[in-house]
């Protein structure tokens, strides 16, 4: 079975992983929100094969158990961060 999971990182990684994909023990979250809070702006959106992840189940995020490669990447996204109400300040 194949799912889409979420990879978030910065730009130096990101131009590795357009070229070479994922390696062995990369983390992947199931939602979008994660991977922009844990990985960083740079978003991948990748379909993997369920065989080569960890085998957690309701697991929020997983890691490859095999090297994903660049094909399997859906999209690529950098996400800016507007703030347009902050009451903290």
């Amino acid at each position: 079975m194949y799912k889409i999971w979420f990879h978030g990182t910065n730009q130096v990684s990101a131009e590795s992983i357009i070229k070479n994909g994922f390696q062995v023990g990369t983390w992947l979250a199931q939602h979008l929100e994660d991977a922009l809070a844990f990985g960083g702006d740079h978003i991948f959106e990748v379909v993997i094969d369920e065989n080569k992840i960890n085998n957690q189940e309701d697991a929020w995020q997983l890691y490859l158990l095999e090297e994903i490669g660049p094909e399997l990447i859906i999209s690529y996204r950098v996400f800016t961060l507007k703030t347009v109400l902050d009451k903290l300040e």
